[in-house]
């Protein structure tokens, strides 16, 4: 799993059941990507959060779905993303 792909789910297991739009999300994405030494296009970051997204929302099992028009969550019906939760909660937890 990419970096990116890491920041879309955790950004996506924040927003909870009412999920973001493609542009949120791919802000957030950038936002935790991007640093002093490190600097990335958010046209590139952009880029890559949809071709994430529409990637992975043509399946019915996979953890991202579409809520409405625009909008992305995390799938509530997929068994990986209970576990992604629980994976999330463990890492904040270890840095606190």
């Amino acid at each position: 799993m990419t970096t990116y792909e890491k920041e879309i789910l955790k950004v996506l297991a924040e927003a909870g059941e009412q999920g973001l739009p493609l542009h949120k999300i791919a802000k957030h994405v950038h936002n935790s990507c991007n640093s002093l030494f490190e600097a990335s296009d958010y046209t590139q970051v952009y880029n890559k959060v949809r071709a994430y997204i529409r990637r992975n929302v043509k399946n019915k099992n996979s953890l991202v779905e579409m809520y409405r028009r625009g909008v992305y969550r995390l799938n509530p019906s997929s068994s990986a993303t209970a576990q992604l939760k629980i994976d999330f909660d463990a890492q904040d937890t270890l840095a606190e």
